[in-house]
């Protein structure tokens, strides 16, 4: 609920955390959900700017260090 609340754009990746997507829609936020951290990766630079505040939550079994580079290059 509090994502909802806040953020501009709600990012999830992987099959766990479809429901946290479908939960930050459903409170009214801006969501879009990717299968993996690849394809999340692959989307980033349309979907962010410079100057953006981003807070990630993320697994490391789901390689989000891979996904904290990608959106330093962003």
């Amino acid at each position: 609920r509090l994502a909802a609340q806040t953020a501009g754009l709600v990012l999830t990746a992987g099959p766990l955390a479809s429901g946290i997507n479908q939960g930050a829609e459903e409170q009214g936020a801006l969501a879009k959900h990717f299968e993996n951290a690849a394809t999340l990766i692959q989307n980033l630079p349309g979907l962010i700017r410079p100057g953006d505040l981003i807070l990630v939550k993320a697994s490391r079994s789901m390689h989000f260090e891979e996904i904290l580079e990608a959106i330093k290059r962003a």
